[in-house]
């Protein structure tokens, strides 16, 4: 017998009936080898799927693949799933990176305000990547004075990308953003002033004249 291939799969999982009849098959389909089969599945979860399946999921959530966690997460949102953020928020204060990255990556996704203190705790992580997604977590959060001081601690980080994820949260949950973000325009990466330039559409013209004037050709 010949082995299905993923772009066969991927329209077994399309050609499956619009009702809760396919959440077997979706649930089997989300842990699928190809993510866009995976992902596939996921979508249609988040539409068809109730409190079983964002059960199966929440399960899951920390042991999915990485690149794949940010779906899961969405979904379980998409299912009003309560406990997922519990999940993930355990998970965060886990030793092993593997599991910090999970539970960042899906905090980010789940815009619980219940992770607000866990993600401002992230900011602290000793791995760059957990401190940049937790300010990507936070920025969902919304307006908040702590938030908003930690996160401009968070300019002065010795990582450009958690610099650069400082700026885009910044920018959306600062009460003057142009203030909180001007020790930006020194920044020695252009990584992180191209953020900033990204953002000018949201910035005072104090910062956007700065920009503008700015030398080097990746900005």
């Amino acid at each position: 017998m010949t082995k299905r291939g993923p772009s066969e799969r991927l329209r077994d999982v399309r050609a499956l009936p619009a009702d809760r009849s396919a959440c077997p098959a979706l649930l089997a389909a989300a842990g699928d080898p190809s993510p866009d089969v995976a992902r596939a599945a996921l979508e249609r979860l988040a539409r068809l799927g109730g409190a079983e399946e964002a059960a199966r999921l929440r399960a899951g959530l920390i042991d999915a693949d990485l690149g794949l966690v940010p779906d899961v997460a969405r979904t379980l949102r998409a299912l009003g799933d309560e406990r997922a953020a519990a999940v993930a928020l355990a998970a965060l204060r886990e030793p092993r990176l593997s599991k910090r990255l999970a539970a960042a990556t899906a905090l980010r996704e789940l815009v619980d305000p219940r992770a607000r203190d866990a993600l401002l705790g992230a900011l602290r992580d000793p791995i760059a990547g957990v401190r940049r997604l937790a300010a990507g977590g936070l920025a969902r959060l919304g307006e908040d004075e702590l938030t908003e001081r930690a996160l401009a601690r968070l300019l002065d980080d010795t990582d450009a990308w958690v610099r650069a994820a400082a700026v885009e949260a910044l920018a959306a949950v600062a009460a003057d953003p142009d203030l909180r973000l001007e020790p930006a325009l020194a920044d020695p990466e252009p990584s992180v002033r191209r953020v900033l330039a990204r953002l000018a559409g949201r910035l005072g013209r104090g910062l956007v004249t700065p920009l503008h004037a700015d030398t080097p050709p990746h900005v």
